[in-house]
């Protein structure tokens, strides 16, 4: 299979990003448990939202702008 940069991943190589066998990523999506699309009768997965899926991030199809800091950022509080 040839190598690709896309961000678009065949099931093949979202299986390989992922290290997890190909039978069992077809079960994954097919239940709903990873975010994947259907194109016709073939998946297709965004190689940013399945790392963010991995990583734990809620929401991992989401905009990467709509997401709020994982650290609170913290205010300066009023000298009375």
């Amino acid at each position: 299979m040839e190598k690709s940069n896309s961000d678009i991943l065949t099931v093949e190589e979202a299986a390989e990003l992922l290290k997890i066998p190909r039978s069992s990523f077809y079960k994954l999506a097919h239940e709903g448990k990873i975010p994947a699309k259907k194109v016709g009768r073939h998946w297709r997965f965004h190689r940013g939202v399945l790392l963010r899926y991995v990583a734990g991030v809620p929401n991992p199809d989401a905009p990467i702008l709509s997401l709020k800091p994982m650290i609170p950022v913290e205010t300066e509080q009023p000298v009375d």
